[in-house]
């Protein structure tokens, strides 16, 4: 197990030694059971072997900024609209709400569903809140 390890790290040093990159040392020592250890700090008292190997340079990222044609929407465009469309259907099932008295709600399975007066409040009180939230913005 020890010497696939060490076998491994042996293998990853070598392969780091192609990059581009700084010089770092690695200190190596095997322990009282045999264990081999590996660090960058200096143990202190004990017998050492010394490795130079090289850090890798993170890879260079190419910044790809698309361009934005000037007559094409922005974000922001789509964003604002999608507000204004929130806050006008808001503002239509608060005024539906307030003006019916029976109210059917369709779920999206097409089943129809009579709203109780309990219900129609927790309604009312969920489109005032969007209405906030939505025309509100857009001031």
């Amino acid at each position: 197990m020890i010497k696939q390890f060490a076998l491994g790290f042996l293998i990853f040093i070598g392969g780091m030694q192609t990059c581009d990159a700084k010089t770092i040392t690695i200190y190596t020592w095997q322990d009282a059971n045999g264990i081999m250890h590996y660090s960058q700090m200096m143990p202190e008292g004990i017998d050492f072997t010394t490795m130079d190997i090289r850090e890798p340079t993170p890879p260079k990222v190419e910044k790809n900024i698309p361009q934005v044609k000037e007559n094409a929407p922005s974000l922001l465009t789509d964003l604002d609209k999608q507000t204004q469309d929130n806050c006008k259907k808001s503002q239509e099932n608060l005024r539906v709400l307030a003006e019916f008295d029976n109210i059917k709600l369709i779920d999206e399975q097409g089943n129809e569903t009579l709203l109780t007066e309990a219900d129609k409040v927790l309604h009312q009180q969920l489109a005032e809140k969007k209405v906030k939230l939505y025309c509100q913005a857009i001031l």
